[in-house]
């Protein structure tokens, strides 16, 4: 799990640090303050283990679409990659770096022809785009190490609406663990009351999510609310994956704010259950104190609100824990 995070000259970024990460992170702030971009610095730096192995064809090939749409968009070097450098600066690359349960510091970096020197190993695909590990700290002894990569298995959740049939995919790997089908419909009868199974099948040529609401017969999931499905794709990649970190962006769209305690409820049982961290993105109110309100029904308070704000051209983080979020809430200042 990390406990720390430094990104330097991404994006929006030219320094940003989060300096007191939780198992469950609300990221917050304006439109245009680089709250995707926080996590899909995530996505880089977890991601190293797959770069190690496969080189960058994994990380080439979802990072630009993990949270946005960059399928036809022609030159990727000159569309995509050279504006993951702060100002567009390729000369210095991308840094970012994190404190582990295992490492003291862990730094991957991203470069466009070179790389730090430092870096103990890299990769690199056409275009000049580079990746690169520097020397890692272990957290025990102190003593420098030349590997391992950080190795986590990264989820990542858009605002773009889910396959259906991934969808179905995702269901099957729930019910090949033990109780995972009990645990999911659980999980979503906190929204819908009438719910009485969920079930993949295929009777008309293709495999989708049908869900017992107690009519004569099975209704197909794509015909309930967005909030609906949206949920049943969290909760099934949670149960089913075994991910070790859950990204979503814009994690309240299409749900109502009368529901989103029940779903921060679930979420945090989940994140402990499956000793998962989760990072997550919002412009709601309604959902930060949601959010607040769960975690302070549970013993540690495991969660915390970061919102950034655009300072003097510079974007900058305020962590908020449950006391300082009570006080805000308290005196109507302005978390979002």
């Amino acid at each position: 799990m990390l406990k720390t995070l430094k990104i330097q000259n991404f994006k929006k970024f030219k320094e940003l640090n989060f300096p007191q990460l939780k198992r469950v992170n609300l990221i917050a702030g304006k439109n245009n303050t680089g709250k995707t971009g926080v996590l899909e610095a995530l996505l880089v730096i977890c991601s190293s283990d797959q770069v190690e192995r496969l080189g960058l064809r994994d990380l080439t090939n979802n990072l630009p679409n993990a949270f946005r749409n960059c399928t036809n968009i022609g030159d990727m070097a000159e569309n995509y990659w050279k504006w993951l450098f702060h100002d567009r600066i390729t000369s210095q690359p991308v840094v970012i770096s994190a404190q582990t349960d295992e490492y003291a510091n862990f730094s991957a970096a991203l470069g466009l022809g070179s790389l730090p020197a430092k870096c103990q190993w890299s990769v690199g695909i056409e275009g000049g785009m580079m990746f690169g590990v520097l020397p890692q700290t272990s957290k025990e002894s102190g003593a420098t190490l030349t590997k391992p990569p950080l190795n986590m298995r990264v989820l990542a959740l858009s605002v773009q609406p889910t396959d259906p049939q991934q969808d179905a995919v995702d269901y099957d790997q729930v019910v090949l663990k033990a109780g995972g089908e009990e645990r999911l419909e659980a999980l979503l009868r906190k929204i819908e009351p009438a719910l009485k199974s969920v079930r993949s099948i295929k009777p008309y040529g293709a495999s989708l999510i049908y869900v017992d609401l107690g009519f004569k017969e099975k209704i197909p999931a794509i015909h309930l609310g967005q909030g609906f499905i949206r949920l049943l794709s969290i909760y099934s990649k949670l149960i089913a994956f075994e991910g070790q970190m859950l990204l979503i962006d814009e994690i309240e769209n299409g749900l109502h704010h009368s529901i989103l305690i029940d779903i921060w409820r679930g979420l945090s049982n989940l994140a402990e259950a499956e000793n998962v961290q989760i990072f997550a993105t919002t412009h709601s109110y309604e959902c930060i104190v949601a959010a607040h309100k769960a975690f302070a029904e549970t013993p540690a308070y495991d969660f915390a609100v970061h919102r950034l704000d655009e300072v003097k051209g510079e974007i900058k983080v305020t962590t908020y824990d449950k006391e300082s979020l009570e006080t805000s809430f308290g005196s109507h200042w302005e978390v979002r």
